[in-house]
């Protein structure tokens, strides 16, 4: 026997993710509420602070994807079912974005059955449970390492890839008195493979391996033979399943720790016992230490940027090596930050926490003509890749939910309600006197032709979800493709050109797409002849959809006659409304966490439980006759507490 020190796990541990859910069944447009755990070796992570959740259909169409933080190991958060998809098992998907430098295959997913009274599935499918928590097998180093129990023996296998050269490794079995057992394994040729056996010891519920080579350590392995994880004590003070009756439990845990943990009580006729557990956290798995970190987040909300001119060039040394960053919303200032830029224009801006969307305002230093406007900003956010549908739908088939009989008609109270949604009252109004908004702008900006009635036009003064003109005349006007650079000329779809003018004075396009959106008040898009008069205009042919300059006029194709879309920037009591005095773009933070409300299927829904246990209150909805309690949850020596009953 040797003597060994364990100590702290390798900064290539990866991390481990699960999600409670509140229910396992819902209708189609309702709300599934969470609390997700996230450990690292068996701990509450310390490194990420993002977690990523994603809805599947189950051919592994990306539906939802959302981020909610992650503090002390811990997150709380919600998904909203889309009202439109058909009855069927949907997916669940939740990592951190350093699980993705590990084996991807291995992110927590979990089955929802949505039903929908509208589209409902014909065949369901059956659900097939493959689980074996005494065999482990995973690759570390290019070594496949497989480990077993047998007759109350634990045998470990390490076998050499092809590719790989002679091999001094050394494998350690820790007991809990910070001593252990060891082998010395040598692999000389390809697929040669060596076997350790060692005895199991007093605990057989867990077993920790550990793979040296060359006195470092590369890789772990955990084994977990402990069939339930540790429950809850449960005393009901008062249990009524009457309509609506009102219920009062008492919930302690095992021991005098502190437990962070999140407790459902659903109508049992109504919803199936979960697909996954929290015992999951603790299930037999390879961990290949030697990986490097490539990817996390660990800093909560964080942009990759950079910052060019107006024209498309890099930063020149006539600005500020700082740019001042200002978060805000609806007018309110939420933060300041001054980073630093380097010799390209780049910079990273980190440590946000806001939930949807705000303002990012940003200046640098003045030139010398005393612009501010002249620069702009490119943000790149990580976003998480798209499941491989032909692989994750594999996957799921094998552990999915049955669909079965539950809710498949509607009570009383169910088809009133329904039919009531769907009802829109018209409530009789008295119109005294009616302004038309469009002319008073075209009365204020206007003048001569381009006071013509128009089919198109746009105030846009308090116009708040585009930033940019280009993003907004795609929405706006049909017909309008491309323009999202200077260099990308717009182009309509049936061949007529595009003439801008700002303030009725012609402009060229590379100058309108970096125009500053807060200035501008009001857009109409005209069709006419007025301009063939005009000497600043040249009818030429050969020129593509667009214009482009001659001779220092305008030159346009005289196939199709032109669209004049027209621009005018604030003037008098709308300039003195201009939001703020800097540039301005739209950033998302993390999603919305939404309160919970009772449901047809879920009663009582609490994530915040923290301590040695809780009491729970709720009142019964009008059918439920059998209550479905679910208590998960993990204390900080890294023991995990799981409970499931059925009250009736």
């Amino acid at each position: 026997m040797v003597l060994i020190s364990t100590g702290s796990f390798s900064q290539g541990a990866p991390e481990r993710v699960y999600l409670q859910c509140d229910k396992y069944t819902c209708h189609s447009g309702d709300t599934v509420w969470f609390k997700g755990y996230v450990l690292r070796s068996t701990y509450p992570t310390t490194l990420s602070t993002n977690l990523y959740v994603e809805l599947y259909t189950p051919k592994g169409t990306l539906l939802s994807r959302d981020i909610f933080p992650i503090l002390n190991g811990v997150s709380i958060g919600q998904l909203k079912i889309p009202d439109s998809i058909p009855t069927n098992n949907y997916y669940i998907r939740a990592f951190t974005r350093y699980q993705l430098n590990f084996d991807s295959t291995d992110l927590f997913t979990v089955p929802v059955v949505v039903f929908n009274k509208d589209r409902p599935q014909k065949v369901p499918l059956k659900r097939k449970i493959i689980s074996s928590d005494q065999v482990v097998s995973g690759v570390v180093q290019g070594i496949t390492w497989t480990s077993s129990i047998h007759d109350g023996k634990l045998y470990s296998m390490l076998m050499e890839d092809s590719t790989q050269e002679k091999k001094k490794l050394h494998l350690v079995k820790t007991s809990g008195d910070n001593s252990g057992y060891s082998a010395d394994i040598t692999l000389e040729q390809p697929f040669s493979q060596q076997t350790a056996l060692f005895p199991l010891g007093g605990n057989h519920e867990t077993a920790t391996l550990l793979l040296y080579e060359d006195t470092v350590l590369i890789g772990r392995q955990y084994l977990s033979f402990k069939e339930n994880p540790w429950s809850a004590d449960f005393s009901p003070d008062t249990l009524d399943l009457t309509p609506f009756g009102y219920n009062s439990w008492q919930i302690k845990f095992p021991d005098t720790a502190l437990y962070t943990a999140s407790v459902s009580v659903t109508d049992a006729e109504r919803s199936y016992t979960p697909a996954a557990s929290i015992g999951n956290l603790r299930d037999s798995r390879t961990e290949d230490l030697a990986r490097p970190i490539l990817q996390a987040d660990a800093a909560f909300i964080s942009f990759v940027g950079k910052a060019v001119q107006q024209s498309g060039k890099k930063i020149q040394d006539k600005f500020s090596s700082d740019i001042l960053l200002a978060g805000s919303r609806d007018s309110n200032f939420l933060f300041y930050r001054v980073v630093t830029l380097d010799s390209a224009g780049n910079f990273f801006l980190d440590s946000l926490f806001f939930f949807g969307e705000m303002d990012l305002g940003f200046r640098v230093n003045k030139e010398e003509d005393g612009s501010a406007k002249n620069v702009r900003l490119a943000l790149e956010r990580f976003i998480p890749p798209a499941s491989d549908g032909i692989l994750l739908t594999t996957n799921w088939e094998d552990d999915s939910l049955p669909i079965g009989r539950p809710d498949t008609s509607f009570n009383r109270t169910e088809v009133r309600a329904r039919v009531m949604s769907r009802i829109k009252t018209l409530k009789p109004v008295e119109v005294k006197a009616w302004k038309n908004p469009r002319k008073e702008l075209d009365d204020r900006y206007t003048s001569g032709a381009f006071n013509e009635p128009s089919m198109y036009s746009f105030d846009v003064r308090q116009e708040t979800r585009f930033h940019n003109i280009s993003s907004y005349l795609a929405f706006a006007f049909p017909g309008f493709h491309g323009g999202f650079s200077f260099q990308d000329l717009p182009e309509d779809a049936t061949g007529h050109p595009y003439i801008f003018f700002v303030d009725e004075n012609p402009v060229p396009w590379w100058q309108v797409c970096y125009m500053d959106w807060s200035t501008i008040a009001y857009i109409k898009v005209l069709r006419s002849d007025f301009l063939a008069d005009d000497p600043w205009v040249k009818w030429t042919t050969g020129v593509s959809a667009g214009f482009s300059i001659i001779g220092g006029a305008l030159g346009v194709p005289t196939t199709n006659s032109p669209y004049e879309i027209c621009i005018y920037t604030r003037k008098d009591k709308d300039w003195r409304t201009v939001p703020g005095g800097m540039n301005k773009i739209s950033v998302k933070g993390y999603s919305t966490i939404v309160p919970f409300k009772p449901d047809g299927v879920t009663l009582c829904w609490d994530p915040f439980i923290f301590g040695n246990g809780c009491r729970i209150r709720f009142h019964n909805n009008a059918f439920a006759r059998r209550f479905r309690v679910v208590v998960e949850g993990f204390n900080y020596k890294g023991e995990i507490v799981h409970m499931e009953k059925i009250l009736e």
